[in-house]
């Protein structure tokens, strides 16, 4: 069963690497900051602060935007990805949604889509 599983995990493994490490090198070579994004909240919400300092001209509701990522997919499948995929952290079942084709698809649209925005906001 485990081996039927592999395939999910690995996706995983890459589009986490996608959105963190490869989105945060686009950014950087555009010339702004998003490691904020991938921290705790309490840096996150200092690094957002920042962030706006930077750039006043932020397209109205990125701030929401970046919140909402956080809450509406990006916490747990960094705990997925991180905590279970890397760590063994939790009981796969735990984690069951990120096993399923319909949610794996529309996580991918998402993580893509929020990439997109990150890097023409």
């Amino acid at each position: 069963m485990a081996e039927r599983l592999q395939p999910y995990e690995d996706f995983a493994r890459k589009l986490w690497k996608a959105y963190k490490d490869l989105a945060q090198r686009a950014a950087e070579i555009m010339g702004f900051e998003i490691g904020f994004l991938y921290q705790k909240e309490t840096k996150f919400e200092e690094g957002l602060k920042k962030f706006k300092a930077d750039w006043p001209a932020l397209q109205p509701g990125a701030e929401d935007f970046l919140r909402q990522t956080r809450v509406e997919w990006q916490k747990d499948f960094s705990k997925f990805r991180n905590g279970f995929v890397e760590h063994q952290e939790g009981e796969r079942m735990d984690f069951k949604k990120f096993y399923d084709n319909a949610v794996v698809e529309k996580l991918f649209e998402t993580v893509w889509g929020t990439i997109v925005d990150l890097l023409v906001s």
